[in-house]
């Protein structure tokens, strides 16, 4: 899921993991993560054998995407942002979304013309 949420283009990207091990021999490890995408690989290729190699884990890991331009709603762009995500992820998962109206006086190059002369 890191690889996918650094590929979503765009968007600013925050990724968040919150876990704990316990080894076989009763040392233990707790670790709170936030960054980009870019830190968060080798945190996750440092994590994924000791999570395999421990007798009890936990980890809980949280993605976020803010789309400073905006999200693109034409055409099919929300599915194939779907898409994009869902295709990696395994498992349980919990998606929440919120958004804001842009201001009104930040137009986008959707708008149309700029009040400035417009169109001839």
């Amino acid at each position: 899921m890191v690889n996918a949420i650094g590929a979503v283009a765009g968007a600013a990207k925050t990724i968040r993991f919150e876990g704990s091990y316990e080894t076989r021999d009763g040392g233990s490890f707790e670790l709170v993560f936030n960054g980009p995408p870019s830190d968060a690989q080798p945190v996750r290729e440092f994590l994924q054998p000791q999570f395999r190699d421990a007798r009890e884990s936990t980890i809980e890991a949280s993605f976020r995407l803010e789309f400073p331009d905006g999200l693109p709603l034409h055409g099919d762009a929300p599915e194939q942002l779907a898409d994009q995500l869902t295709r990696f992820a395994g498992g349980a998962a919990h998606v929440s979304g919120s958004a804001r109206a842009r201001p009104a006086n930040q137009a986008s190059e959707d708008d149309g013309p700029d009040s400035e002369g417009g169109t001839p």
